[in-house]
């Protein structure tokens, strides 16, 4: 379960490096382009032709169009830094949710290895009948309990540190995801906007980037979303341990196991509201109809 946790981690990472590298690439093609068309390969050059830059700054005795070079390998160096601030952390909190998703199924694969009882009972039923017929019942030996103690104490401590470790991601992250809901909820409207209003060149330059805001709004969500239906998926698991066949002690460890499983495991922004699809979709809801109520004004 590990190596498949690193596995998808890894090819998790390399897909995401790839992402932040076509969207850097292709918001800094376009006014490449746009230059390379309306000078290089134009038949009739317009000489008050102003070239374009992928990002527009200035400061006191410095114009960039005098450095035109130089921006413009500085626009590639930030557009590069500003993806990898952008989805760099993201990936990171993703990564964490990888192996937090595996300790889940690991637990869930210690809680199903379970082994039955080699002993068995046979008990008398009373009734007034007289031919009732006896009663076998499997439960576990002394030893047999006491092994089924020491595993059940592992799977509550491992329990235990997943619910710590998770609370800790969220006191770090709680405040990154906030502003991450809020970036996406008016980032994502700005986005569409600019798509929607330059026509060609505009789709060319904004389209990456918006595919992967977006993208990450998705994968955030959908990742989180996986996480809650794994955890939710512990009680089930913990309720097929067979109980029945142990004794009291035991079966007040399962009893209180299957009762710290009642509660989904899931990550919160500040604590005020849960991280998954329900978000998502409010989100996106609220972006869509921004965005319509945007253009109807400049209509």
């Amino acid at each position: 379960m590990n190596e498949i946790a690193c596995r998808i981690s890894r090819y998790y990472t390399m897909f995401m490096e790839g992402i932040t590298v076509v969207a850097m690439i292709m918001f800094n093609l376009s006014p490449t382009i746009n230059n390379a068309r309306k000078t290089i390969f134009a038949e009739n050059r317009d000489a008050n032709y102003t070239l374009e830059l992928s990002l527009y700054y200035s400061f006191p005795g410095f114009n960039p169009h005098e450095h035109f070079k130089l921006v413009t390998v500085y626009n590639v160096y930030l557009s590069y830094n500003c993806g990898i601030l952008i989805c760099g952390i993201d990936l990171l909190l993703f990564l964490m949710i990888f192996q937090i998703i595996g300790h889940v199924n690991v637990l869930r694969l210690n809680l199903s290895n379970f082994e039955s009882p080699n002993s068995k009972i046979t008990l008398k039923v009373r009734g007034t009948s007289s031919d009732a017929e006896p009663c076998t019942v499997e439960i576990y030996d002394q030893e047999e309990n006491r092994i089924a103690h020491t595993k059940l104490a592992d799977c509550i401590e491992h329990h235990k540190i997943i619910i710590e470790f998770t609370d800790e991601i969220s006191q770090l992250f709680g405040p990154m995801l906030a502003f991450n809901y809020l970036f996406h909820l008016v980032g994502c409207c700005l986005l569409l906007l600019e798509c929607s209003e330059g026509g060609a060149d505009s789709v060319l330059r904004y389209g990456p980037l918006t595919t992967v805001i977006f993208g990450q709004l998705i994968q955030m969500s959908v990742i989180f979303e996986i996480l809650g239906s794994e955890t939710e998926k512990l009680k089930e698991s913990a309720y097929l341990v067979p109980w029945q066949c142990m004794n009291v002690s035991n079966q007040r460890s399962v009893c209180f196991l299957l009762h710290r499983m009642q509660d989904k495991i899931s990550l919160t922004a500040l604590g005020l509201t849960a991280v998954g699809v329900d978000t998502m979709t409010w989100i996106l809801k609220t972006t869509f109809s921004y965005f319509a109520f945007l253009r109807s004004i400049d209509n």
